[in-house]
């Protein structure tokens, strides 16, 4: 079985003090929200220019703290519930990992809801924004995992698999670079098209990000190795399909009201 050589790269980047360090986790959390915020502030004095100076600028702090505290508070509930019941102020260390995607998004969905009803845009239009831009994120969070060499995927023979030392050097799916792709760059290049063409009728590219990621993260689970929620443990599909299907069927929904309702007040 042939596989491409791979070097177990150091998640640090530099110590600055033996217990003070600048990780390549944290910093693709922190890139790609600056990404997101300054990409959505430019798309928003072209498209939407009502909306207040610089409002995407001033959301930044807001949307990192509810997708930090979100995702850790996802991880916990969703996947490890068993493990933080016992170790409770483990749910603080952030450093080492253990960040879901699903509770980060409901994080963010409850901040942006307040944030939007305070500065008295419509949601919808500045939803749709962020959609289109938040793959990119996305993208370098999966690229930070691949570093990391967690989140691997099945074991196989393809050319292109990679052997972890996290998942015993047994060549592996690279299912962190699969979601790269798939849930980052391509559904950012698809969201993009979506917006120039619908960005008349707020609602649809939210809609669609909801449903390309949900279907991205259903069909890429099939090659990781997978996580059991907390409360389905003998589940047939794993944890993030389970919670991608509520995500999907949200989106569907939300699309038909955006499309057959004709004067939508959000």
């Amino acid at each position: 079985m042939w596989a491409i050589p791979f070097h177990n790269i150091d998640p640090i980047i530099f110590r600055i003090t033996p217990s003070i360090s600048l990780n390549w986790y944290g910093l693709s959390y922190l890139a790609g929200v600056i990404f997101v915020m300054w990409k959505s502030e430019k798309m928003a004095r072209k498209y939407q220019p009502e909306f207040p100076t610089d409002i995407f600028k001033n959301f930044m702090f807001w949307t990192m703290m509810a997708i930090v505290i979100g995702a850790r508070l996802g991880d916990v509930l969703f996947y490890n519930l068993h493990y933080y019941w016992h170790h409770p102020l483990e749910i603080l260390a952030t450093w080492k990992g253990g960040m879901s995607f699903h509770g980060g998004l409901i994080g963010s969905l409850f901040v942006t809801i307040f944030y939007t009803r305070h500065h008295k845009v419509k949601l919808t239009k500045f939803g749709d924004i962020l959609g289109v831009n938040a793959p990119v994120a996305l993208m370098f969070g999966r690229l930070a995992n691949f570093i990391n060499g967690e989140l691997y995927g099945h074991i196989s023979d393809v050319p292109w698999a990679i052997p972890f030392p996290k998942g015993g050097y047994t060549p592996r799916h690279p299912s962190q670079l699969y979601e790269a792709l798939l849930e980052g760059l391509f559904l950012h290049l698809i969201l993009r098209a979506v917006y120039k063409r619908y960005n008349k009728r707020p609602g649809i590219v939210s809609a669609s990000f909801l449903i390309g990621y949900g279907l991205a993260r259903f069909s890429v689970e099939y090659l990781r190795e997978g996580e059991a929620l907390s409360w389905f443990p003998s589940s047939p599909i794993t944890g993030g399909q389970l919670l991608s299907l509520p995500m999907i069927a949200s989106g569907l929904i939300w699309l038909v009201f955006v499309l057959f309702c004709k004067k939508p007040k959000l």
